[in-house]
Parts: structure tokens; C-alpha cells; sequence
């Protein structure tokens, strides 16, 4: 039998542009990071029991693009976009520690993700005064084009031939769709949102408040 107990930490540093061109409007974010990864294995077999214990780097790095245009109609604004993005991830080798014959040595391995989308958003302003109220609603579609499944290789540290156990692949298409509502004051704005993304093999739900402040 096989525990595992993960912990990974994420440095990033991100760089955000935008600008309007005439009646459309663009924006790139690029970001590079660091990960550590902790790892401890519990591994029984029969009446023993393992602690294989590892830690190492990786590093990620990305791009995304998008350009839209607002369609003003009266108090409601519809905005169609489309961008793109390409994602990233490399994990360094490293060798476990502590399990004696159970210790593992895992081959470097990376993953990376070219995406392109189209989107809508469609939101109406209420009100007037001291506080306005925005609801709306958007909804996206998102193709990969490389689709890589993540792979492990490894072998154990005492000798033997390297294995490799392969993940599931990527979605290729996937749907986003939400709702949220934006109250925007004098000082600032308070943003909830909420959000899902679907594809063939995974489903991920998202419940978002954000509060801004004008300094």
C-alpha cells in the first residue's frame, strides 16, 4: 500500500499591459515562478513500512493575450473577446531519502499547454448616485492544441529498469460559463462572482468576492 503527503509551494511574479485601439481594447499578462515540492511516501509491504521522503525545484512560465471590443447599448455593455495563452511547468530530477530500498529516482519531466478562446460578457448598470450595481453574465470556450499528458519516470535508486506511469491528458475543449455581480462606491468596488469550468473529464466550480479600494 501507497500514502502520499504533498506540500508544494509557489513563487510568481507576474507583469500585466493594456491599451485601447480606437473602439477595441487588448491586454497581455506574463508570468514566471518557482515551486518547491515536498513529498513523503508512506510505502507498506507486508510487516514493513517505508517513509521515502523528497524535496526539489520546478519552474513555470506563461503568456496570455486577449483583444475585445465593448458594444454599448444604452446602460448595458457586451463585450466579445479572443486570446490566447501558453502555459509552461518543468519539475528538476531528484532522488527520495529514508526508504532504504523503497527510494525512488525520478527523471525530470515537464508539461506545457497552448490554448487559444472565445469569449461574451454581457453586464447592465442599475442605479445611479452613491452605489451602482452590475450584474452579468459570460461564458467561454477554450481549445488545446498540444495536449500533453503528464508523465513520471522513475526507477528504484538501488538498480533496476526506469518505469513510467502516464496521467490523464488534458481536456482539449473546455467550457467556462458565470455569473457575478459588481457593486461599484465612491471609494472603491465589491465584486462577487461565481464560475464553472466543464470539459470531458473535469469539472471545477469557483466562488469569488473581491473587494477594491481607491487610495
Amino acid at each position: 500500500a501507497v500514502d502520499d503527503a504533498n506540500k508544494a509551494s509557489s513563487y510568481l511574479l507576474s507583469a500585466y499591459y493594456s491599451d485601447n485601439m480606437g473602439v477595441l481594447f487588448w491586454d497581455t499578462v506574463a508570468t514566471v515562478g518557482l515551486n518547491e515540492y515536498n513529498q513523503t511516501r508512506r510505502v507498506t509491504a507486508g510487516d514493513e513500512e517505508r517513509l521515502p521522503t523528497a524535496s526539489w525545484l520546478g519552474y513555470q512560465a506563461g503568456i496570455q493575450a486577449q483583444v475585445g471590443y465593448v458594444a454599448k447599448l444604452g446602460r448595458t455593455a457586451i463585450t466579445p473577446t479572443i486570446g490566447a495563452s501558453y502555459t509552461y511547468l518543468g519539475q528538476n530530477s531528484y532522488e527520495e531519502e529514508e526508504g532504504q530500498s523503497m527510494n525512488l529516482a525520478y527523471d525530470s519531466r515537464s508539461f506545457s499547454s497552448l490554448r487559444t478562446n472565445v469569449g461574451m460578457r454581457i453586464e447592465h448598470a442599475f442605479g445611479s448616485g452613491d452605489i451602482i450595481f452590475i450584474p452579468s453574465l459570460h461564458a467561454a470556450w477554450s481549445h488545446d492544441f498540444i495536449g500533453d499528458a503528464p508523465e513520471v519516470t522513475a526507477a528504484f535508486v538501488s538498480g533496476g529498469n526506469k518505469f513510467t506511469v502516464t496521467g490523464d491528458e488534458t481536456d482539449p475543449d473546455t467550457i467556462y460559463a458565470g455569473a457575478g455581480v459588481t457593486m461599484v462606491f465612491e471609494i472603491g468596488q465589491l465584486d462577487f462572482s461565481y464560475e464553472v469550468q466543464t470539459g470531458d473529464t473535469l469539472t471545477n466550480h469557483a466562488l469569488m468576492a473581491t473587494l477594491g479600494v481607491a487610495l
